[in-house]
């Protein structure tokens, strides 16, 4: 054979060789299990995502779904706010109506009968994807949410960065308020998600139930007093439920793991979040709930409650 043919099939076998190679572990990997680049440790996702990421929408979902017949906007902003332009098709909620003077301890959350009145009034029905928002960093809206929550409404979700990012993105607003055609909705509430001053005098001493406090660290340290007496229950972790937010819009999962590491939540049986009313606790409830946890409840008295009786045990200082 001439060295010139000689040198060609050298070549054509080299070439071969190289196909059949990649072809071989393109085969392989066909077979290999898909990977993310994480901590092999952790939960399974990505650090950006969060344990419950169907709890929030974002304002691109929402503008995309707006004509669901199945889908219910709740703005919690104040009427004028509301008159001024407001997502179409949102029924306006004043957040008074979901609280509640119950047994001389004001703000708390209605009884089942008055929910139902409410729920139909705003058109609601079990089987909807109900979506809320406010403009005071979702304070209200996160109310709402733990409202609904503890009345067993199956979907239901916070507008991430709610009306400021609606509105900051040029979506679609109306002036008209909808026409509302009302509903029988009858309701009973979850006591899992609601806990009294009973509940956690009993749990004091239980390693397994872990309380968030959401007020400001001068309100749990006692320097500010808002009640007759002035601390925090023993054992609360103080987190001010701003933390939890970035210019309007809940912190990644990562962020917020930073925040609550020193709590080792995921070996907790129940997390248990309070403020002075109940309404600031309802954010950090939201919180645990998007990062992941399911057994949460907001002691609804709160320091309203607590720190107005004279034989409840009271730690001050940070």
């Amino acid at each position: 054979m001439k060295s010139g043919n000689l040198k060609f099939l050298w070549i054509w076998l080299a070439l071969f060789c190289a196909v059949a190679l990649i072809g071989g572990t393109l085969l392989d990997m066909k077979d290999m299990p898909s990977v993310t680049a994480q901590d092999p440790t952790s939960t399974g996702m990505p650090e950006d995502e969060y344990g419950n990421p169907e709890l929030l929408a974002e304002v691109d979902w929402l503008a995309e779904n707006l004509d669901d017949p199945l889908l219910a906007v709740l703005d919690m902003r104040p009427q004028a706010e509301y008159n001024v332009g407001h997502i179409p098709g949102a029924v306006q909620v004043n957040v008074a109506s979901v609280r509640a003077t119950v047994d001389d301890i004001k703000a708390q959350i209605p009884d089942a009968e008055t929910m139902s009145v409410l729920l139909g009034e705003w058109g609601l029905t079990p089987g909807m994807t109900v979506v809320i928002y406010d403009d005071n960093n979702l304070l209200d809206a996160a109310l709402m949410f733990w409202t609904l929550d503890v009345y067993g409404h199956a979907d239901i979700k916070l507008l991430n960065g709610g009306w400021t990012a609606w509105d900051g993105a040029e979506l679609p607003q109306e002036t008209e308020a909808p026409e509302i055609e009302p509903t029988e909705y009858e309701v009973e509430a979850l006591p899992e998600h609601n806990v009294d001053r009973v509940w956690v005098l009993a749990h004091l001493d239980d390693s397994t139930i872990q309380l968030i406090d959401a007020r400001s660290p001068e309100e749990f340290s006692g320097e500010t007093v808002r009640a007759k007496h002035g601390g925090h229950i023993p054992g609360a972790f103080n987190m001010n439920w701003t933390n939890n937010l970035e210019d309007g819009y809940f912190k990644l999962q990562a962020d917020l793991e930073v925040l609550y590491e020193s709590l080792d939540l995921a070996d907790k049986e129940m997390i248990v979040t309070y403020c002075q009313t109940g309404h600031r606790a309802s954010v950090a409830y939201f919180t645990m709930r998007l990062m992941g946890f399911e057994n949460v409840a907001v002691y609804d008295g709160s320091w309203e409650d607590w720190g107005n009786e004279d034989d409840t045990p009271i730690e001050t200082g940070l």
